[in-house]
């Protein structure tokens, strides 16, 4: 690497951990290295994690301030600090660390979610919130040295996908917030929706204490990100967007030995006995990632039939796999 990446930050904490839901390992070294040398990915022939702006992060945005002023007026304070960076460039984990809080309120950490029931239900709780906010929590403490934080999550009844497809966006009028509808109403504003919400019980707090435990873990994690950040060499791949993120031309014919021609067998077995769903998908896309993975790393010879495909052989030479592009472009693996 030439140039020294700018750090580990808060948002990244639990992707560069493996706990994230949301991104992996792999996809965040991917952005780390890109923002310190831009065109490195490509260079190696892999491609960059796809940046999406989704309906849940287009509302949370225009949810913050009315947010804020919930916490605000449930605490008995105001939100400071808002947005405020903090960078230490030398840490116990070798790693220059980031955060940008989302602000202070009576001496403790301030973080604001918004969540729908659906997730709210399933990752959520009374008391407790989802680990990989966890790690955010704790990184950022850590970062501010503030001994507590208090998180809190204004739950949607409904995902703002649904409330998208209903006819709802949400739009910037100088510096306000409106929630629209041209089929309905207009003019609303997420503080008005964010009070009702929370006379509702829709919205949640939760106190948080700085754990140097958890911290010291979280160091010793990014220590070992860190080395392979600066190694240039990739974490191994964890799902099967990993993998076609770092094998996006595969071409050639690979002779399987019986360890992986074992696995084709199970990947073809589970796809013909239950169609891959349920727990079924998850050992099928572990199967796929171990596949590719021993594929990536041989050197493959290519013939008239993996001039642009990758073509997967048994010791008998019969074909028992593939991988490659269809005619929209999109990557698929057959066993």
């Amino acid at each position: 690497m030439g140039s020294i990446p700018s750090g580990i930050s808060g948002s990244r904490a639990a992707a560069v951990l493996g706990i994230s839901g949301f991104d992996t390992r792999l996809a965040a070294w991917q952005r780390i290295i890109e923002e310190a040398e831009p065109g490195w990915n490509t260079a190696r022939g892999f491609l960059l994690p796809e940046r999406e702006e989704t309906a849940a992060m287009r509302w949370g945005t225009a949810f913050e301030d009315a947010v804020a002023k919930l916490a605000g007026k449930a605490l008995g304070g105001r939100v400071t600090k808002r947005e405020k960076e903090y960078r230490d460039e030398i840490t116990p984990s070798g790693a220059p660390l980031t955060c940008h809080i989302d602000g202070v309120i009576k001496g403790r950490l301030y973080e604001a979610k918004t969540a729908s029931s659906f997730s709210f239900n399933s990752s959520w709780g009374r008391d407790r919130i989802p680990g990989y906010y966890q790690a955010q929590v704790q990184h950022n403490l850590f970062l501010t040295g503030l001994a507590e934080a208090v998180v809190v999550c204004l739950e949607f009844p409904e995902t703002p996908e649904k409330w998208e497809a209903m006819g709802w966006y949400t739009a910037r009028a100088g510096d306000k917030w409106l929630l629209q509808n041209d089929g309905a109403q207009t003019g609303a504003t997420p503080e008005t929706w964010a009070r009702a919400l929370a006379e509702m019980g829709f919205f949640h707090r939760y106190e948080i204490a700085a754990d140097q435990a958890t911290q010291t873990a979280m160091l010793d994690g990014y220590a070992k990100f860190w080395e392979s950040v600066k190694a240039g060499k990739p974490p191994a791949p964890e799902n099967y967007a990993d993998i076609k993120r770092l094998f996006p031309e595969p071409k050639g014919t690979l002779i399987a030995p019986p360890a992986i021609e074992m696995k084709l067998r199970e990947y073809r077995d589970i796809a013909a006995e239950l169609g891959g769903s349920g727990p079924q998908a998850k050992r099928q896309e572990q199967l796929k990632v171990e596949i590719l993975s021993w594929a990536r790393g041989q050197a493959a010879e290519e013939d008239d039939e993996s001039a642009e495909k990758l073509v997967i052989r048994n010791e008998a030479g019969e074909k028992c796999g593939s991988f490659g592009k269809t005619k929209t472009g999109a990557l698929v693996f057959r066993a």
